[in-house]
């Protein structure tokens, strides 16, 4: 979503919400931009060079990346 604008946006997140709380059903959405994967997941899968790096809640993987920002400093 990240070439479309902000109000667009904004509406595309909250449609999925609303989408995945009435059809009570997991997404896997694809996604290269971190905030946007924090506003819409519940759970978060970390790939990198197509190796899992981590998995869990946006709670544990925001941590998980802010530890390895710092480690890189």
């Amino acid at each position: 979503m990240s070439s479309l604008d902000v109000d667009l946006t904004l509406l595309l997140r909250k449609e999925i919400l609303r989408l995945q709380e009435e059809l009570a059903i997991t997404f896997i959405y694809v996604i290269h931009d971190r905030d946007e994967a924090f506003s819409l997941a519940t759970r978060i899968l970390v790939v990198e060079y197509g190796m899992i790096q981590k998995t869990g809640t946006v709670r544990e993987v925001s941590e998980y990346l802010s530890r390895l920002s710092d480690d890189s400093c």
